[in-house]
């Protein structure tokens, strides 16, 4: 069976994200889980997974990310 395949990645820097309102951030969270419950696995890929990190790549420093975390 065909389906639609969706992949983001998306990096909004703290200072922008720390400004979003706390609603917009939950409406966008909650929007993610409503679409996530139609989806399937194709075979034996995950492709039921919506995830999110801290990610420390654009400071200059030898510091690793924080764990993913599933939305």
């Amino acid at each position: 069976m065909s389906g639609l395949r969706f992949n983001m990645d998306l990096f909004i820097p703290q200072d922008a994200y720390d400004a979003i309102p706390a609603a917009k951030k939950t409406a966008f969270r909650e929007a993610i889980n409503a679409i996530k419950a139609y989806a399937t696995k194709v075979g034996d890929e995950m492709t039921v997974t919506a995830q999110w990190h801290k990610c420390y790549h654009d400071e200059g420093i030898s510091k690793p990310c924080e764990p993913w975390q599933e939305i």
